[in-house]
């Protein structure tokens, strides 16, 4: 996602496309406040200089969601912020005419929600 967000001149997404990358291996090795807060930070430091409307903080945003899920959360819960980044990704996607990037969140989205569905289920014993 990093390169197509290049090709489309989205610089603050392509940052955080490759910023989650990390995020996502750094998360699968520890959970680590410090190393949470350092993404967290990192993110807004490299999204800033590069904002030139609203549209671009919905990236920003995201990546704040998934850092906070992946360090913090288990279950229905890092699920629920998951699908908050997703949305925002999602409507990221859709106000930069990224088709592809519009499928993919909109796939990420309903295997969220069936995963959310099947995990509530998982907890009520049925």
């Amino acid at each position: 996602m990093t390169v197509h967000f290049l090709m489309l001149g989205q610089w603050p997404g392509a940052l955080m496309a490759f910023l989650g990358s990390l995020r996502n291996y750094a998360s699968s090795r520890t959970n680590s406040l410090k190393v949470m807060y350092g993404f967290i930070f990192v993110a807004w430091l490299l999204a800033i200089p590069n904002m030139e409307s609203l549209v671009h903080m919905l990236p920003v945003i995201a990546t704040t969601f998934g850092t906070l899920a992946v360090f913090r959360m288990h279950g229905i819960k890092l699920r629920l912020f998951m699908s908050m980044g997703t949305l925002c990704w999602l409507t990221h996607n859709y106000l930069v005419f990224s088709i592809g990037g519009v499928l993919v969140e909109s796939l990420f989205l309903i295997i969220n929600a069936h995963t959310m569905f099947k995990l509530s289920q998982l907890n009520k014993g049925i």
